[in-house]
């Protein structure tokens, strides 16, 4: 026989099923909000004018932890998380063929993280009008040669997600 004290223990027993479920949502939903509040978003970018220039930036919403870092030309890996402290890039560029220039180099080293907004050159060089003059086409030839330059780079959130990027030289 249904009585008013079981219909009201029913309906206490739904009301707290109920709030259970929504209270596992909200925290998942939570969750989820504050995942993407802090993700990072690191990015490539060239610059080809007067200088080859290739930067690493954050342009995301929370720090990147970098994972991973190589460098690899013409679909070959060239550097493997090379150290920060140590210059890959003589043994790169002999490798190549080419030297006898001014450039800057940036390694983001594993374990080190990249926090919102900062951006650093992994290579620059810069090719001023009178150190080449003579040199017919060198601009252009080193130019080609670091088209085939390629880095990649995994990273992770605070939230450990880890996420891939490769970009080359070559890509606009």
């Amino acid at each position: 026989m249904i009585t008013p004290e079981l219909i009201i223990s029913i309906s206490t027993v739904l009301i707290s099923i109920l709030a259970l479920g929504l209270t596992v949502w909200h925290g998942y939903s939570t969750r989820k909000h504050n995942i993407l509040s802090v993700k990072p978003m690191l990015v490539f970018q060239l610059d080809r004018a007067n200088k080859f220039q290739f930067n690493l930036k954050n342009t995301g919403i929370g720090p990147a932890l970098i994972c991973d870092f190589k460098i690899k030309f013409d679909g070959k890996v060239v550097a493997d998380n090379p150290s920060p402290l140590n210059d890959p890039y003589p043994d790169i560029f002999k490798l190549l063929g080419i030297g006898g220039f001014k450039y800057e180099w940036h390694i983001p080293g594993k374990n080190t993280s990249y926090s919102v907004n900062e951006q650093h050159r992994l290579l620059s060089i810069d090719f001023i009008e009178e150190e080449f003059k003579g040199l017919d086409g060198f601009k252009s030839q080193v130019l080609e040669i670091l088209k085939k330059i390629e880095f990649e780079v995994s990273y992770q959130s605070v939230y450990k997600n880890v996420i891939f990027i490769e970009s080359s030289t070559h890509d606009t």
